[in-house]
């Protein structure tokens, strides 16, 4: 099991309230946390599916007491709210919506072995299913296998440490005849939820924490490249379809002590090292210099927090610059201090972030980054679950999803001077890569670690990568576009990200003619909340973002009685090409084009006239 921290950093000061402070009153409905909503809006977007899945599979060896582990459970969501909280949606803005523990039905079903692949395989419906399903197989009279899957919307790595501490100590309560008797949890996630908001303050207040951080992210992000050079192996789909593979591999022990050396040298954590490395093998291969990596942090800024299940885990924008030829330790340098600016800027959710500097939205490309690092506390990797008169061991669950183009993640054991260990696991996403694409990144990866290690004096263009025999078995990137049908020709699928214009959007180009366009422009301007939009503005580029899509699409569907779904927004952002999907929308189902004027209520003023 592992933790999901990157690297410590101080967190920022929180207010005189604390979570604890701000407890919620009690009552069925609580906003949605800022990552809660960024995974609903995905899960509406996307359609359900396993990408976001968390299976935790415990196996139990020992006379078991079944009874007593039903008990458990039921303690167990009866203790954490998150695991019966559901997702509900008022105006196209989600909600967490707390269910009673009876109420939410999640139960420990017997499940044969042969179906266990399936409920793994089986995606969450944020809109109509609990979070939770534990399941039990019965692989012999002593022998059994303890199957919790979830949802990422209600837990992080984090979390695994208190749910299965408190699942064993419920265990053996109820073993023994007798409730749990552990302390109460000060605050629930509804409660950080309602202080996430109260910590980061008003977005029309210029001194709120929300956008003072904002503000160093906008100068910290400007120009940042819209999408890397990867040595892709094909094109971008225009829709994700999540295939992962994986690839695990161990960083020699003599490799580990090295890369300490040069946290020595130069201040940096174990984690800069490996993104500084991992930025320059990118940049090797094409990238360019300036190389944009997302990380996760814990996001647990209050110890209050620690002993919760919940979704808390925030996602930050590392930028490493490699321009002038650095050397290995003036990259390291260059990194540790981007990272710890970073690092003290870690309230503002990522949701937060992409919805003000609104880069180019592409359904199949994740914003800002597309490759993701991370290094995990290893240190309980092999632990067990004590439970009384049981061997508990916690098994590996192979996934073949994927959320990002590459995702490295690092588990490091302890120092290596305490015998620690450091591994690597390095997911891909098939849609792009090919496994031996992959291999061959690794293998890079670990000569340029090698080579830095040893000479960390040289530049980053004179680290030696491949051999001879190798130079030049990296597929160059395909000269055509990045995605097929996804964006307007005339998109460069690097275009940066720019600084967002202060004087707020100006909408123009050719105003609507008929009636439906008409419609149609109030439409988008009683979302956008922008008077004046003509047939040629684009939804993001006037400042939509993917959670307004949402209240757009299901006007657009209220108004001509159709169904389409929010992905719409992304294909046809502006109001013509909205319009001309409409056509293809009513064609598809034999639905006459006018019969909205029959049914509709009454249009505003500025929508009437007897042009169609």
């Amino acid at each position: 099991m592992t933790t999901t921290t990157t690297a410590t950093a101080a967190p920022t000061a929180i207010p005189a309230e604390t979570p604890a402070e701000t407890e919620a009153e009690t009552a069925d409905i609580f906003p949605a946390s800022f990552a809660q909503q960024r995974l609903w809006f995905l899960n509406r977007l996307e359609g359900p599916n396993t990408s976001y899945s968390v299976q935790v599979l415990i196996r139990l060896d020992g006379v078991l007491d079944e009874p007593a582990l039903a008990a458990a459970l039921t303690d167990l969501v009866e203790r954490h709210e998150s695991l019966r909280t559901v997702l509900g949606e008022a105006g196209g803005i989600p909600h967490q919506r707390i269910l009673t523990t009876a109420g939410s039905g999640i139960a420990l079903r017997p499940l044969p072995a042969e179906q266990l692949p399936a409920e793994f395989a089986r995606p969450f419906d944020l809109d109509a299913d609990v979070p939770l399903r534990p399941f039990l197989v019965r692989e012999a009279a002593e022998r059994h296998l303890l199957a919790l899957v979830m949802h990422h919307v209600v837990c992080d790595g984090w979390s695994m440490t208190p749910l299965l501490r408190d699942l064993s100590a419920a265990y053996d309560a109820r073993h023994a005849g007798r409730a749990p008797d552990w302390e109460p949890l000060p605050v629930q996630y509804a409660d950080y939820a309602l202080w996430q908001r109260d910590l980061l303050g008003s977005e029309d207040d210029p001194d709120s924490l929300a956008n003072r951080q904002l503000a160093h992210w906008r100068e910290a992000l400007a120009g940042l490249p819209g999408e890397l050079a990867l040595p892709y192996d094909r094109v971008r789909p225009a829709a994700p379809r999540h295939g992962g593979g994986v690839l695990d591999f161990t960083i020699p022990a003599e490799l580990h002590t090295g890369l300490y050396e040069i946290t020595r040298r130069t201040g940096a954590s174990l984690f800069m090292v490996l993104q500084a490395a991992l930025a320059a093998l990118l940049h090797r291969l094409g990238a360019g210099t300036d190389i944009p990596l997302g990380t996760a942090v814990a996001g647990r800024t209050d110890e209050a927090l620690d002993d919760l299940v919940g979704m808390f885990v925030n996602t930050l924008v590392l930028r490493a610059d490699l321009s002038g030829d650095p050397t290995f330790l003036e990259l390291v340098e260059r990194v540790r201090v981007t990272s710890l600016a970073a690092y003290d800027h870690q309230d503002l959710p990522f949701e937060r972030l992409v919805e003000a500097l609104n880069p180019p939205r592409v359904r199949s490309r994740h914003p800002l980054f597309q490759v993701i690092v991370k290094l995990h506390n290893g240190d309980e990797i092999e632990a067990e679950v004590p439970m009384t008169g049981l061997t508990t061991t916690l098994l590996p669950v192979d996934t073949d999803t994927a959320r990002f183009d590459l995702a490295w993640d690092f588990v490091e054991t302890a120092a290596p001077e305490r015998g620690g260990t450091l591994t690597a696991h390095l997911s891909h996403a098939t849609d792009l890569f090919d496994h031996e694409t992959a291999e061959r990144l690794r293998d890079r990866l670990l000569r340029l670690l090698t080579n830095a290690a040893e000479h960390p004096e040289l530049p980053v263009t004179r680290i030696p990568l491949a051999t001879d025999e190798e130079r030049g078995a990296l597929p160059a990137r395909p000269d055509t576009p990045a995605v097929i049908d996804d964006v307007d020709a005339t998109t460069d699928h690097a275009r940066p990200v720019a600084r967002a214009d202060t004087t707020g959007p100006v909408p123009g180009g050719r105003p609507p003619a008929t009636r439906r366009e008409r419609l149609l422009c109030s439409l988008y301007e009683e979302v956008l909340d922008t008077p004046g939009i003509g047939l040629d503005d684009d939804f993001f580029a006037l400042g939509g973002h993917s959670l307004l899509a949402i209240p757009l699409i299901g006007r657009v569907n209220a108004a001509f009685g159709l169904d389409i779904g929010v992905c719409t927004v992304f294909e046809c952002p502006t109001v013509d090409e909205m319009n001309a999907l409409l056509d293809r929308a009513f064609a598809e189902r034999d639905m006459d084009p006018d019969a909205w004027e029959r049914t509709a209520a009454p249009a505003p003023s500025h929508v009437t006239g007897d042009a169609r």
